[in-house]
């Protein structure tokens, strides 16, 4: 079975479509190479249940960060970093399309 994964690094304050259209798939998780300063907000991930669900990643993160319920997301996903100056560049969110 050929698996491939994808990756972005999170640039910018806003990043919006980081996913677009109606793609689907699971979250594998964020990898950040130094502790935040700001928040990151992840938008569009959902709970285990199904619900919508805002990821927010406190200052001070690093290292591995598994994302919350299921991964699982339907539709777009977009990101916020809310100290774009101090944190750009230093988080890589990486996911599997469905």
């Amino acid at each position: 079975m050929d698996v491939s994964s994808n990756s972005m690094v999170l640039n910018g304050g806003v990043g919006d479509g980081l996913i677009t259209g109606s793609t689907t798939g699971t979250v594998l998780g964020l990898f950040l190479k130094s502790a935040l300063t700001g928040t990151l907000t992840i938008v569009g991930v959902t709970q285990s249940n199904g619900a919508a669900q805002s990821w927010v990643n406190a200052p001070g993160t690093s290292g591995y960060v598994a994302p919350p319920g299921s991964g699982k997301f339907w539709g777009p996903f977009s990101y916020v970093l809310s100290n774009p100056g101090a944190d750009a560049g230093k988080a890589v969110i990486c996911w599997i399309p469905t």
